[in-house]
């Protein structure tokens, strides 16, 4: 397998990772702390808006990977 393709599955396992400790964690809170529902619909707009965030990263991530930009540094 090419190098390139190694850091891109390295890093969409490093995302799920993180995703699933982000679901866990926002799980975990609402089991420990029963929260109103205003807070519990706060914190579920603001867990999705981060979920998106970090998918929107890792998408454009794989992208750079893909076309060989290894190095960001370089467009600035």
């Amino acid at each position: 397998m090419k190098e390139n393709g190694k850091k891109e599955i390295g890093f969409v396992v490093l995302i799920v990772i993180l995703l699933l400790l982000a679901v866990a964690l926002y799980i975990g809170i609402f089991i420990i702390a029963p929260l109103p529902l205003p807070m519990r619909i706060g914190l579920s707009v603001i867990y999705l808006f981060i979920a998106g965030v970090i998918i929107y990263v890792a998408r454009t991530r794989v992208k750079e990977l893909k076309g060989d930009e290894y190095d960001d540094l370089s467009k600035y």
